[in-house]
């Protein structure tokens, strides 16, 4: 494997490549400029790295398909403020090691098993003038999260998407709540 442990993404990349860092046993550490003109971060781009957290830049607004995907040691995700994030794709945080996450108002989609068993993920916060419109399928599958308050724009919950949070007691619909949809199994075995 690469010897490399720190990486450090000068403000002049736009995007990341797909498989760019994938499977660098050794990074624990990515860093961005605070004027990072970085948009993208393509598909497998970080995914089984050691990575401990990770800041991501505000101009960011996609990010790919398992992305950080199976970073075991990935307990910190921050989104800079001012996001602009509008998908979080699909597996991209998958079998990391987060507690907490801060959805950016700015995100209209949650992808297939983008949080999928994080197992230590207890708490998920969306802000108050959200954008989310879809959790999709296995979004949270095997979480530990306690309580869920459902963002009023979201108009579908995805198949599976709460499966086996047995630690979920809560979940809050908004009375203004745009919910036209809740999947087969969306909390089937909390």
């Amino acid at each position: 494997y690469p010897k490399i442990k720190i990486v450090s993404i000068p403000e002049c990349v736009t995007t990341i490549s797909s498989f760019c860092f994938y499977h660098f046993k050794n990074i624990t550490k990515v860093d961005f400029t605070k004027s990072s003109n970085l948009y993208e971060i393509k598909q497998n781009s970080f995914s089984e790295t050691l990575i401990k957290s990770i800041n991501i830049p505000s101009q960011v607004t996609i990010i790919g398909k398992s992305a950080f995907l199976n970073c075991k040691k990935l307990k910190t995700i921050i989104f800079n403020e001012g996001s602009r994030l509008i998908k979080i794709d699909n597996y991209v945080f998958s079998g990391t090691s987060i507690e907490i996450i801060n959805i950016p108002s700015t995100v209209k989609k949650i992808g297939e098993c983008a949080f999928l068993n994080c197992k230590k993920l207890e708490t998920i916060d969306f802000n108050e003038d959200s954008e989310l419109d879809e959790i999709d399928k296995n979004a949270f599958s095997g979480t530990s999260i306690k309580i869920i308050s459902i963002p009023s724009t979201v108009k579908k919950i995805g198949e599976c998407a709460f499966l086996n949070c047995k630690k979920l007691e809560t979940i809050d619909f908004n009375k203004d709540s745009e919910l036209n949809e809740i999947d087969k199994n969306a909390f089937s075995g909390t």
